[in-house]
């Protein structure tokens, strides 16, 4: 794997870390599968590089903890599931809370509840737009785990319209331009606002087959800490 360094000093500990988990540094953008950054993450998307290439994005604080790279294993404690098939917002909105609501310790801070209804709605309706604009009538699925330290928010659906490379670019359009689209399948405002969110987001797709995207939230965040995340996204395509 080759790392592309986004405003981070190269020094001993980056250089232990990265020989430890196998990765060697290139100097071109375009040449990485891994972009590892130290600035606010919509800084990595005013960049430009090959979003049929790069497969994680990284902050330094998180790749100095970890011993794999890779999504984070979910030790689940308990888990509720909902299906969806052509719902209105309301509706999806409304399925979506009690869901949480069942699932969600009562004893986690407001803001967990409530970033985790907007990101399960906003994959749900995302999923949803593709349903309709594919003409497709099977069902798309909502899991919520509630892991030791973590929740988890996965939506699968069954048409596998998203390549990484629409989700990257759909991202990249949003941090840069920052306004809606006209476009029947979004801008990416929505997808920008889930990483955002988020303390990893995996995408798996499997073109024309299935599309799973997840969500990982610590239990135990305080809003001001969402609102300063450094958030990792996987990108894996034909798993």
């Amino acid at each position: 794997m080759r790392a592309f360094l986004t405003n981070i000093y190269i020094n001993e500990e980056i250089n232990e870390k990265l020989d430890q988990l196998g990765i060697d540094i290139t100097t071109s953008i375009n040449e990485c599968d891994c972009i590892i950054y130290d600035c606010p993450i919509e800084e990595v998307f005013n960049q430009s590089f090959d979003a049929s290439q790069v497969k994680t994005i990284i902050s330094k604080t998180e790749i100095l903890t970890i011993d794999t790279l890779g999504p984070t294993s979910i030790e689940k404690k308990q888990s509720e599931e909902a299906t969806f098939n052509a719902e209105n917002v309301s509706e999806v909105s409304a399925k979506v809370k009690a869901l949480i609501n069942s699932i969600i310790d009562k004893n986690m801070f407001s803001d967990q509840s409530r970033y985790m209804s907007l990101v399960a709605i906003e994959l749900v309706q995302n999923a949803l737009i593709y349903q309709r604009e594919l003409d497709k009538s099977e069902n798309i699925q909502l899991s919520i785990t509630e892991g030791k330290v973590n929740y988890s928010i996965c939506v699968t659906d069954p048409f596998g319209a998203l390549s990484h490379e629409t989700i990257l670019n759909k991202i990249q359009r949003a941090y840069r331009e920052k306004s809606v689209e006209s476009k029947k399948t979004g801008a990416g405002l929505g997808f920008s606002m889930v990483l955002s969110a988020s303390d990893e987001l995996i995408v798996k797709s499997e073109m024309n087959k299935k599309t799973t995207v997840c969500s990982i939230m610590n239990k135990y965040k305080r809003l001001k800490e969402y609102k300063s995340k450094t958030p990792t996204l996987y990108l894996r395509q034909g798993v």
